[in-house]
């Protein structure tokens, strides 16, 4: 009996290894949460990891609220199969950039505790323990500060401080409940390399207090803006043999281009009239979109921090890793209605190599460029995008549910009376994409299971 019970664990650890879960940003609560089911019908696919985050206009803010905290409860505990990811500020977004140095190093001796014993609180108060992920100081890479760039938690101008602060908030909130946490830096060109870069382990608060590595990352670029951006906006049809305007000037999403004749891009009278028409060479979008993905993933300089560089990050310290915000991006520095992108992306997520537990798609139309494949009106301007989108991450779902049914019916009732904290941490990466198979499965922080490695289930099959 007790094989069976192991070879039933063992037939879930192959079926379910590679999947990666599914989630999604669509806004702030309230309405986020119930806005997943509109999109879950599009899709095809479950929202298994809700993201959100924390009011960040004061300290009082940073306590939690119930405008977010019950409406994301209520989510999470209709269904066995979901999980809460909050971000959570480190100090308030409006701290002074002249103060804020003094105010992280205050908050790293525990001036502000009271702030994280609030919040720890009230998360068990709500119900919220053992399916929520504590997203705590995100992107904290982004920008120096102190000279008007990235959060207000940046932790470039003291990241000794800002690693200090992050272990005294874990520390204070796992008092209340082990909380699982997650350590979220950014893809790309970062002024963090003054310090070493992120990645350098500077502001590593240590394997301890840290159960997801995660990273954020869009599809822009700097280097070949003009075409890269302008890739599925032209407004003709190039031409090779076409001699051009040599120099206009046009508004472009708010943004004033000078474009001049070359191999890449033109422009040419509209109607005869004073307008004009922007023309991009196809070639050229196609060759950037290549360039600028093989830059993202890998070919980054000592500025750059690049998909695998994180990929091994992660490996080195026996952690998954997150891509915790992804998305196109349509602004004059974004690759506009890229289903290339769309689809490498894909691939490097389902890449078992990679050992991605989840990826969150970033599906909302923000204050610094457009990123959603989705409207209840039926009408997005990143059509291409939202079709590859929908064809390769709606095309899984019943493949994996039906996988993963067949194989796990036992394995629920026997997991849900033995589930476990999120603060113990897997031996192994393998055993981390199964733990999160099972509890995406049988609905129980099981994050115990994933402390076996390969060697190990082999080694009580043996002794049975």
């Amino acid at each position: 009996m007790a094989r069976a019970s192991c070879l039933v664990i063992l037939a879930t650890f192959w079926s379910c290894s590679l999947a990666v879960g599914f989630g999604l940003y669509r806004g702030p609560a309230p309405t986020s949460p119930a806005s997943f089911t509109a999109y879950e019908q599009w899709l095809g696919q479950k929202v298994i990891y809700g993201l959100d985050f924390m009011d960040s206009s004061s300290w009082t803010g940073l306590e939690g609220g119930s405008w977010q905290l019950d409406p994301w409860s209520k989510w999470v505990n209709a269904s066995q199969n979901r999980y809460f990811v909050l971000s959570i500020p480190m100090l308030p977004q409006d701290t002074s950039s002249s103060s804020y140095i003094a105010t992280l190093r205050n908050a790293a001796q525990g001036a502000y505790n009271s702030t994280w014993r609030t919040l720890g609180a009230k998360l068990v108060s709500y119900g919220l323990t053992d399916r929520i992920v504590l997203r705590i100081g995100w992107e904290f890479d982004l920008g120096q500060y102190s000279e008007g760039g990235g959060f207000s938690w940046s932790a470039i101008d003291d990241p000794q401080a800002w690693t200090q602060y992050w272990r005294v908030i874990v520390d204070v909130l796992r008092s209340y409940y082990p909380f699982k946490t997650m350590w979220n830096g950014s893809v790309g060109w970062t002024p963090f390399s003054k310090v070493g870069g992120t990645l350098s382990g500077v502001c590593w608060p240590g394997d301890s207090y840290v159960t997801y590595v995660a990273v954020d990352g869009y599809d822009r670029s700097w280097g070949n803006q003009k075409t890269y951006s302008l890739g599925q906006m032209q407004m003709g049809t190039w031409n090779p043999n076409t001699t051009y305007t040599a120099s206009v000037t046009i508004d472009y999403q708010g943004a004033l281009w000078n474009s001049t004749v070359n191999n890449n891009i033109g422009v040419e009278p509209k109607n005869g009239s004073s307008s004009w028409k922007m023309l991009v060479n196809p070639a050229q979008v196609i060759a950037d979109r290549q360039s600028t993905w093989n830059q993202y993933q890998s070919n980054g300089d000592i500025r750059m921090q690049t998909l695998n560089q994180w990929v091994a990050f992660a490996k080195n310290h026996s952690k998954p890793l997150v891509i915790q915000e992804w998305g196109v991006w349509l602004d004059p520095n974004g690759g506009g209605d890229n289903a290339y992108y769309i689809q490498k992306m894909y691939e490097f997520v389902q890449n078992p190599q990679n050992n991605i537990a989840w990826e969150s798609y970033f599906e909302v139309y923000a204050h610094d460029g457009d990123h959603h494949l989705f409207s209840e009106s039926g009408t997005v301007p990143l059509s291409s995008s939202a079709a590859m989108f929908r064809s390769l991450w709606g095309s899984q779902s019943t493949t994996k549910s039906s996988t993963v049914s067949k194989s796990s019916s036992t394995l629920s009732a026997s997991t849900s009376q033995n589930s476990t904290s999120g603060s113990s941490m897997p031996s192994s990466s393998i055993g981390v994409n199964v733990t999160h198979s099972l509890e995406q499965m049988s609905g129980c922080s099981i994050l115990s299971v994933s402390a076996f490695s390969m060697a190990s289930w082999m080694a009580l099959w043996s002794s049975l």
